[in-house]
């Protein structure tokens, strides 16, 4: 293997680690007058609560974390929470 294969395959590896550690995130707005798309978050069959007093910047980092942790690809935010 020359010095140049082994640093494209190693370009590619840390595409495909990169790649694993992010989450997208899609904030639903509008809908019911007053709703606040940072109430709550859902991903696949996991919901978050903003907690009293949460930042929304942490609310956020905080679901996006577990999301990934669970291996979600995606969070929403916003809309109608799964069971309603």
């Amino acid at each position: 293997m020359t010095a140049r294969s082994f640093i494209a395959r190693l370009a590619v590896l840390e595409g495909v680690a990169a790649a694993q550690t992010q989450i997208m995130s899609i904030v639903i707005r509008g809908g019911l007058p007053d709703a606040d798309p940072f109430r709550f978050a859902c991903a696949g069959d996991l919901r978050w609560n903003r907690r009293e007093g949460e930042d929304i910047s942490e609310f956020r980092a905080r679901a996006e974390s577990e999301a990934l942790a669970s291996g979600e690809k995606y969070v929403i935010f916003g809309g109608f929470p799964n069971h309603e």
